[in-house]
């Protein structure tokens, strides 16, 4: 797994550093446009011969709205003669996939990859933006879960598309403590999720962790543990170890309680980490493996923080 840092000149510079660092850790470019926004779409070679994982990140920005984001999306393959919005097994179009919200200024950046999947950190002025794009690792067998392509952002198009937004839509997807404010019916987490999965069905499901609204009973099924929210008063209560203030990492696991109970894998690289006398930037190492340390955006409270695996 291989692990890269520095600081990108604006949102666009970010990308073509991202497509640098995939390019040189077992991805291979499908498209790469630089005419007006930027395109890209890469495929990653997996750790078996025959593994193929399709990722996708189109810029889009709005000098009249002082935005200047990506649009990330995960496919089935690829076409050279097919747009991004039509890619085999593309999410459904915007304002549907998750998107990270960056600006028209330097970017202090992280990069985590390897050919199954490829992790973005990036430093917004005060707040803090995450990406995952590739797949799980999957407690399924291939024979059930074949592609367990997860893809996860921020934000989506229903609200917060400057970086500056503080709402309950602007969340790390691989967290997401707070949700949208819809129904939370399933159409709902669908058409404004930060982070989707291509489940077993071969279909998108966008996936939630708290609805803050009378049908939540019934929705709440696809969650990532342990930041779903009836879990957040036991791991509010979680300290650092008393004999030698070291952490403990736990697993974010993908799993649904309704209609039927399961779980499904765990996301490559990243765990939940107390925030009890934590700061975002800290890099917390265990049995000789650095951990950074990320806030949820603009959220700092005790159970705000996530720790990205830096090697």
């Amino acid at each position: 797994m291989a692990y890269a840092t520095g600081t990108a000149a604006d949102y666009l510079d970010l990308l073509d550093k991202l497509r640098t660092f995939m390019l040189a850790n077992d991805w291979e470019s499908q498209r790469y446009t630089t005419s007006g926004e930027y395109e890209f779409i890469a495929k990653g070679t997996g750790l078996e011969e025959a593994d193929e994982i399709y990722v996708g990140i189109r810029t889009f920005s709005s000098e009249a709205g002082d935005y200047y984001n990506w649009e990330l999306c995960g496919f089935t393959g690829f076409s050279s003669g097919l747009t991004f919005d039509n890619q085999p097994g593309a999410i459904a179009s915007s304002p549907n996939r998750p998107r990270i919200s960056l600006f028209d200024d330097s970017i202090p950046y992280w990069f985590v990859g390897d050919g199954r999947r490829v992790i973005v950190v990036a430093k917004v002025s005060t707040v803090y933006q995450i990406a995952y794009l590739g797949l799980l690792n999957p407690y399924l067998p291939p024979s059930i879960m074949p592609y367990p392509l997860v893809i996860a952002g921020t934000h989506t198009g229903y609200s917060g598309e400057r970086w500056s937004v503080q709402d309950a839509t602007h969340s790390l997807g691989v967290m997401q403590p707070n949700c949208c404010n819809t129904s939370g019916t399933e159409s709902d987490i669908l058409a404004n999720p930060r982070s989707s999965c291509r489940f077993w069905d071969s279909q998108w499901h966008g996936i939630q962790n708290s609805y803050y609204h009378a049908n939540a009973s019934q929705t709440d099924w696809k969650a990532l543990w342990p930041y779903c929210r009836y879990n957040n008063v036991r791991f509010n209560s979680v300290r650092a170890n008393i004999n030698d203030g070291s952490y403990v990492l736990v697993p974010v696991i993908l799993h649904m309680r309704s209609p039927v109970q399961g779980i499904f894998g765990e996301l490559d690289g990243i765990y939940y980490i107390t925030g009890f006398n934590q700061a975002v930037e800290n890099v917390v190492t265990i049995d000789e493996v650095d951990y950074l340390v990320v806030q949820n955006v603009y959220r700092n409270g005790i159970f705000d923080y996530c720790a990205v695996r830096l090697s």
